[in-house]
């Protein structure tokens, strides 16, 4: 009995130390401001910070693409990433120049200014600008944290200071372990800093979020080798990481601490443009009789045949809305067929839509185990379930043979191309010969207008070219999932672009 005693006071003892030795919300909201305290110092302290008020760097680097590449394995493709920001917030002013490329052969370079009350994005490359409403520059934090000080300089002049919390120590992908911090910014923004237990300084902001094949997955950003650059204690080089694996990498390669803006930067040049206003978008365009492009964003063709529908292309975001619309424009008619036009997730994803819906998948024999594993993947718990579709093992699958899969109900004829593109190696088009419409996704860049502007020509759209003069197509309608071009005459006018070289 004695023994039975002894056991249940220690038992209780333990409990009580336990119960002693747990964090309170306070505990932990007193050390997020401790350690935000000693990331600050560790930085310069706090008037250092706020030196990136008024402050310029540059950075250089390179995107990796699992999910968006040439290839379905690795190696992925790699494409360039360079950013430089320009801040000054006693004026209200912030400049971003961007520069990114995307498999395929397409370059983007674009500009955010705000001035004060006026803000535009403007294309480098088209030579073209819009003026839309943004949040003043010193709530721009997308554009801020390009200086990583930022972050701590957000912590610590934070406006809800009570938000602060500390979560422990986190290990990151890499194997670092840092002290993890949590806190908010206006007007709703959340974020996690990760300070490393020795220096003190930034180590990573770490989030979670979506994942074609994992459902949820970590997202982390790390920073590397702090030094003096331009007058700015910056890291010379980050790591960005989404379920372990790196997608962006990028070096600070230029700073300068009290910078003063240009004014030539602060608005358009004189040779730009000032874009159209876009057309009020239609979920639904009948291009023939029985031929539709159905979707409020990314867009899928749809076929009607005598019994059945056969839909092109499965955009992650819109395949859901497309079996909506198509039981409306052709009631009685099943979607029978559904065929991705590539294994790039926006374009992919929606087959478990069209799955759970009783269609059979038609993709290329080296996609098999991509779908497998898009059709497997968890649900995520950061999407609404009305906007997901459960993982599932019984679905139909058909593989294309040679590169071609025709259907055909006597009247009319779908013809399916697979093209080994510079966007993607197991490209699909689809040819409706007695319509002359030729669908494609990706191939050819466009705005609403569906007109040929500067610097959008690449190397997928005059592999496109090829293919169609190769094959002796007479396309009459250019319908894409992204573009439609508004006549043939646009193309030729397109593929007689120069494709511009990175920095024009």
């Amino acid at each position: 009995m004695r023994l039975i005693r002894m056991a249940i006071l220690a038992s209780l003892t333990a409990g009580m130390l336990e119960a002693q030795q747990a964090p309170t919300v306070l505990d932990q909201y007193q050390k997020a401001l401790t350690l935000i305290d000693a990331a600050v110092a560790a930085h310069g302290g706090i008037e250092a910070l706020r030196g990136a008020r008024k402050a310029r760097a540059r950075v250089e680097g390179w995107d990796y693409h699992p999910t968006q590449s040439r290839r379905i394995a690795p190696p992925f493709d790699s494409t360039v990433r360079n950013s430089e920001v320009m801040i000054d917030l006693d004026r209200n002013y912030i400049v971003f120049n961007g520069t990114r490329g995307w498999p395929g052969g397409f370059l983007y370079g674009n500009r955010f200014v705000t001035r004060g009350d006026t803000t535009y994005i403007m294309s480098t490359r088209s030579q073209t600008y819009s003026i839309v409403t943004a949040a003043p520059a010193s709530q721009q934090f997308g554009n801020l944290f390009y200086i990583p000080s930022w972050y701590l300089l957000a912590a610590a002049e934070s406006n809800s200071p009570g938000a602060g919390r500390y979560l422990g120590r986190m290990r990151l992908p890499s194997g670092a372990e840092v002290e993890a911090i949590a806190f908010t910014t206006p007007p709703s923004g959340n974020l996690v800093i990760g300070i490393d237990p020795s220096s003190r300084r930034l180590r990573a902001v770490m989030s979670v979020g979506t994942d074609v094949f994992t459902g949820d997955t970590e997202v982390t950003t790390e920073f590397l080798d702090w030094q003096m650059l331009g007058g700015m204690l910056l890291p010379a080089r980050t790591i960005q990481r989404r379920g372990g694996q790196v997608t962006n990498a990028s070096r600070f390669v230029a700073a300068e601490a009290s910078y003063t803006v240009p004014d030539s930067l602060l608005r358009p040049p004189a040779n730009f443009t000032l874009n159209a206003p876009n057309p009020q978008p239609q979920p639904v365009t009948e291009l023939a009789s029985g031929v539709w492009l159905v979707g409020s964003g990314s867009k899928s063709l749809v076929v009607a045949f005598d019994d059945h529908l056969v839909v092109i292309d499965a955009p992650a975001g819109t395949s859901a809305e497309v079996i909506r619309r198509a039981a409306d424009i052709a009631p009685g008619k099943p979607i029978r067929y559904v065929v991705p036009t590539h294994h790039h997730d926006d374009h992919f994803v929606g087959v478990r839509y069209h799955a759970a819906n009783g269609a059979t998948i038609v993709t290329t024999p080296g996609s098999i185990d991509y779908l497998r594993r898009v059709m497997t993947a968890p649900m995520s718990s950061l999407m609404q379930a009305s906007n997901q579709v459960a993982p599932r093992q019984d679905y139909r699958v058909e593989t294309m043979a040679a590169g071609r899969r025709v259907f055909s109900d006597g009247s009319r004829t779908v013809e399916i191309h697979e093209i080994a593109s510079p966007h993607a190696d197991a490209m699909l088009v689809a040819w409706l010969p007695a319509e002359g419409i030729l669908f494609h996704a990706d191939l050819i860049e466009s705005p609403a207008l569906g007109t040929a502007q500067r610097g959008a020509n690449a190397e997928a759209t005059t592999h496109l070219a090829n293919v169609i003069r190769d094959k002796s197509w007479n396309v009459r309608t250019f319908a894409g999932a992204h573009a439609t071009l508004r006549s043939p005459a646009e193309f030729q006018t397109l593929v007689r672009l120069p494709i511009l070289a990175h920095g024009q």
